[in-house]
């Protein structure tokens, strides 16, 4: 067979983490990945040229340096944490709904219901397409006042990459 039906939510629901050296860990969920390698993502840090895949499930930290390999804390046992170079859990899928605290409001002014959401250089949503030349990664489905985006309040999506 030449043509093999996959399940595009599920090859890649799991992807290896690239130990990106930019980006401050933890790495919080719900910031935006794009595809770095064979099965492997990183956060976005260049909205114009990194096309985002979907959005990090899981809170990532370095691994323990002062332990051998492999070594995980009682407290990381049963965690949804993942490790760089472990595999992530990556949310994707056009139509799908969440919701999340990784987003910028540029102009300080709120985000209105149906607002298109991009890519910006610091892996989040933003309500302007000032540093993203790709399409829009996602549409607010709530409104958020000025005072609510700057308390961080949850922000309905829905999915657009």
């Amino acid at each position: 067979m030449a043509f093999v039906l996959r399940n595009p939510n599920q090859e890649v629901q799991f992807l290896k983490f690239a130990a990106s050296p930019t980006e401050t860990r933890p790495i919080p969920a719900g910031r935006l990945v794009y595809m770095s390698g064979d099965r492997e993502v990183d956060t976005v840090s260049t909205a114009s040229s990194q096309t985002p895949v979907g959005w990090l499930m899981q809170k990532v930290k370095d691994p323990y340096t002062d332990f051998p390999a492999g070594f995980v804390m009682r407290g990381d046992l049963g965690s949804s944490d993942a490790f760089v170079g472990d595999p992530v859990g990556v949310a994707c899928g056009p139509g799908a709904v969440y919701e999340t605290t990784e987003y910028v409001d540029e102009a300080a002014d709120g985000i209105a219901a149906g607002t298109l959401l991009y890519p910006d250089d610091d892996g989040k949503l933003s309500d302007t397409n000032a540093d993203s030349a790709g399409a829009a990664a996602a549409m607010a489905l709530n409104t958020l006042t000025a005072a609510q985006t700057l308390a961080g309040n949850m922000l309905l999506i829905k999915a657009l990459v």
